[in-house]
């Protein structure tokens, strides 16, 4: 009947040899093992009982003498980027956490004191009033649109007593509100930069 055979370095097994009878020949101290010990080469000593049986990997974790990071890891600055760990003792890295970002918020950054994701309000702040911005000058094109026909009535002298009133009240509303508007919220994205 054969025998399994193995040598180590002190920490991990290094060699794995089935014989009929004595231990392989060849430079090493060869110890019997258990017959599966061919899928081990590589594992640590630590990962087996005192008769040589491998613990499994679950009493493993448990015990802290291996690491179970497996699944899907988030990158903590480039949100949105993923990562999976399929294996043991696979590290991610610093740049990488299991915290999931923030669902339906494009302005987020990793908050390493806290460990989480949250909301950076400068840049969601920023991104409200150039969005606040670009509404009031789609206004501003809009009303200067519909001002045409009646400037250009004018201009030929042909308009209406009702084209006169059009241009006068979006020409008020275009400069008494929406331009005061547009130059209040440029300012402040200027000053919140």
């Amino acid at each position: 009947m054969a025998k399994t055979y193995y040598r180590d370095d002190g920490e991990k097994i290094t060699h794995v040899q089935k014989t009929h009878g004595e231990p392989p020949s060849g430079e090493g101290n060869w110890k019997e093992g258990a017959a599966d010990m061919h899928k081990f080469v590589g594992d640590k000593l630590e990962w087996f009982d005192a008769d040589m049986k491998r613990i499994p990997d679950e009493t493993l974790v448990a015990q802290g003498k291996r690491k179970d990071d497996r699944g899907r890891w988030n990158h903590k600055t480039n949100i949105g980027s993923t990562h999976l760990i399929h294996g043991l003792d696979e590290e991610a890295g610093d740049e990488w956490t299991k915290e999931a970002p923030l669902e339906n918020e494009p302005h987020q950054i990793w908050d390493v004191v806290a460990k989480k994701f949250v909301v950076d309000i400068k840049k969601k702040e920023q991104a409200e009033k150039e969005t606040a911005i670009a509404e009031v000058r789609q206004k501003i094109d809009d009303a200067e649109r519909r001002m045409i026909r009646p400037m250009r009535a004018i201009s030929a002298g042909r308009a209406s007593q009702e084209d006169r009133k059009v241009f006068a009240e979006l020409d008020t509303h275009i400069e008494t509100e929406l331009r005061p508007k547009l130059h209040e919220l440029e300012k402040e994205l200027l000053d919140s930069a």
